[in-house]
């Protein structure tokens, strides 16, 4: 499994129904870079992140990778995943090797509950 890439490295990768979008490693979140196109080649399990309401996380390569379920869908794409500190990739469908696991369900005390 590839996780360090240089930062800055690209790749172009489909955006899942939408215009392909091009991103680099994914950095700036406190571990090594991780190439997304590897990303897409190896299976991820998101589980609910108990801390952020509609947030998911991820245990990859020594550290959490976050996305979060976005509450304009269908009017917005229904995933986004953190890629940099103020930056997202979006999409409506998860890779064919990631699922999801567990009840999407979030505590009442995790940041953003209704």
């Amino acid at each position: 499994m590839i996780c360090g890439l240089p930062s800055g490295v690209g790749v172009t990768v489909p955006n899942f129904g939408q215009s392909d979008v091009r991103v680099g490693a994914l950095s700036g979140m406190g571990g090594p870079d991780i190439d997304f196109e590897a990303l897409l080649a190896v299976p991820v399990q998101w589980e609910v992140d108990p801390h952020r309401f509609l947030g998911l996380r991820a245990w990859h390569c020594g550290r959490w990778l976050r996305m979060r379920i976005d509450p304009g869908f269908p009017d917005e794409p229904m995933y986004s995943l953190e890629v940099g500190e103020d930056e997202t990739l979006d999409f409506d469908d998860l890779p064919p090797l990631w699922e999801r696991t567990g009840p999407l369900e979030w505590p009442s005390d995790a940041e953003g509950a209704p």
